[in-house]
């Protein structure tokens, strides 16, 4: 039987969203976090007052006793191996954001990203009491050699570049290469469709179709129609659905085995039907202690992609993150500005499970071009819900963002240093129609987020009308007061996002303005609202507040 299947309409959705225009209103943002007024903080250990869990033993908080003891409670365990993973003793990441929390109610400061790159207790030990553990290697990559680094203006485009003086032979290039000259193929003809059910696929999806797509094949590792059509249907209604006809069919591919599963023969009828190949599929897990499967998905399902894409002989389209610029130059607090030409400028890219993922499949697709496959990367921002109606992904409670909002809605406060860092937002339709529209511009890499994003008051407002912002000391002392079990579930992702603030400020910050221009010069100038509008999809429970 043939492996292409037609998509078959799903039973009546969920919800029925519609799309409703909205008023243009002045473009906001710059990237991520940059936070130039959060003080420097290390762990230390907690002042006389401080209140750890109960029953705990050992020399005191941060002390390898007392950290087998905390970990045991969180694991169920009557002993712990303080040379083992905590993730190898059944620790999960909701645990690992319990054991984070009780940290803090001790005074001890330690973010996710710290957790994840030493997940034993001696090492966290090491961090958390370093004048009685002696310091346990570091588990993370060498970094890249530290470059010289400064920011001149184009006196013809008055665009940002990234000057830099390497010391030394750096692992990979500091540039993105530029796209081959050679003319390809209509790249709206047939195209193959990775990541279809997320929710930056099934956007990017309707993207295609709108933009004159003939016929989309999604590749998806059950091979499911019907999974498809419900998730089309929950973000577009059904009657959208019912509507496409022939013009979706789903193909079961594993991205992840040779010629992705498919029989030879199978596999050359997809070469020879294709157009172009956008490609979304990817664990966004930021942590993850199963990092093999990461790589796996994010990697070597990219390599599949490339492979395909040069033996069909047809562009390659791939969404990355604009998180692969990282947020601090390696081996020093220097400024520095990430543009669309930029690809390792010494950022420290390593940090992040995720991050690292995306930038060597970022690297593998750049190795691709310069042997002359046309590839273009889209480095995605935060996406949030869409700039039409507001809408936002049907499973938010998989979502870090949501999550962090959620535990702002139930503290019902921040603290005053984190008021005034900018928060980028992306609105999800906006990005994939951006895509869409930049599909034959000549460059390589693109920036797709928001401009100039507001703060985070902004954006905590917007779900938290009645926002108090208190000083730094009292929003600690509100969290620390709060029940472990609330700490353990519903504050973990803020109190995770407040203590990587305290690490230190932001140094590196996303460029956009090369993307900006390219969007005008391909007519596209669809506005992005304020967090008011696009967090209109992020709903709380009323009854969750401390």
């Amino acid at each position: 039987p043939s492996p292409f299947l037609p998509l078959i309409p799903a039973a009546p959705p969920l919800a029925t969203l519609s799309f409703q225009p909205v008023s243009p209103v002045p473009p906001e943002s710059s990237s991520g976090f940059s936070a130039p007024s959060l003080p420097q903080t290390v762990s230390t250990a907690p002042s006389g007052n401080s209140a750890g869990p109960g029953d705990l033993s050992g020399d005191g908080p941060g002390s390898l006793d007392w950290i087998l003891t905390l970990w045991g409670q969180v694991l169920h365990h009557s002993t712990v191996d303080p040379e083992r993973s905590f993730f190898e003793q059944g620790g999960t990441s909701l645990a690992a954001l319990s054991v984070l929390s009780h940290y803090n109610n001790s005074g001890l400061v330690l973010s996710l990203a710290q957790f994840y790159d030493a997940p034993t207790a001696r090492e966290q030990a090491a961090l958390l009491s370093p004048q009685e553990t002696p310091p346990a290697p570091s588990v993370s990559s060498q970094p890249a050699p530290t470059p010289e680094h400064s920011i001149s203006p184009s006196a013809s485009s008055g665009l940002a570049h990234t000057i830099l003086s390497v010391s030394g032979q750096a692992a990979y290039p500091r540039q993105v290469p530029p796209l081959p000259q050679a003319p390809l193929r209509d790249s709206l003809g047939t195209l193959l469709l990775t990541g279809a059910t997320g929710y930056f696929g099934a956007h990017l999806l309707r993207a295609l179709l709108d933009a004159g797509a003939r016929k989309v094949i999604c590749t998806m590792r059950d091979g499911d129609p019907n999974r498809l059509a419900g998730v089309l249907s929950w973000y577009f209604g059904s009657g959208w659905t019912a509507c496409l006809g022939g013009r979706v069919e789903v193909i079961r591919g594993d991205l992840s085995t040779d010629q992705l599963g498919m029989a030879s023969g199978d596999y050359q009828v997809l070469c020879d039907r294709i157009d172009g190949i956008w490609h979304c599929a990817a664990d966004v897990r930021h942590y993850a202690a199963d990092s093999e499967a990461l790589l796996r998905t994010n990697l070597d399902g990219t390599k599949a992609m490339i492979r395909l894409a040069q033996q069909a002989k047809v562009p390659l389209y791939h969404a990355s993150t604009t998180s692969v610029a990282g947020e601090h130059l390696a081996g020093g607090q220097r400024i520095a500005q990430f543009t669309e030409l930029d690809f390792d400028i010494g950022q420290d890219w390593r940090r992040n499970l995720y991050v690292r993922s995306k930038f060597l499949a970022e690297h593998a697709i750049y190795q691709a071009v310069e042997a002359g496959l046309t590839a273009r990367v889209f480095r995605l921002g935060r996406l949030v819900g869409r700039a039409q109606d507001g809408a936002f992904q049907r499973n938010p409670n998989t979502n870090a963002f949501w999550l962090t909002l959620r535990g702002i809605h139930a503290v019902g406060a921040i603290p005053a240093s984190m008021a005034r860092i900018p928060m980028e937002l992306t609105p999800v339709d906006w990005c994939a129609q951006a895509a869409v529209a930049l599909r034959q511009s000549p460059m390589t890499a693109y920036h797709l987020q928001s401009p100039t994003p507001p703060t985070i008051e902004q954006v905590a407002r917007a779900v938290t009308p009645q926002l108090q912002i208190l000083p730094d000391a009292q929003f600690q002392s509100l969290l620390a007061r709060a029940p472990v079990d609330l700490r353990g579930d519903l504050l973990s992702p803020l109190l995770d996002l407040w203590n990587h603030l305290r690490e230190g400020a932001q140094t590196v910050t996303t460029d956009c303005r090369r993307t900006t221009q390219a969007l005008e010069q391909a007519g596209f100038r669809l506005p992005i609202p304020g967090p008011e509008q696009l967090l209109r999809g992020f709903q709380f429970d009323p009854a969750e507040h401390i």
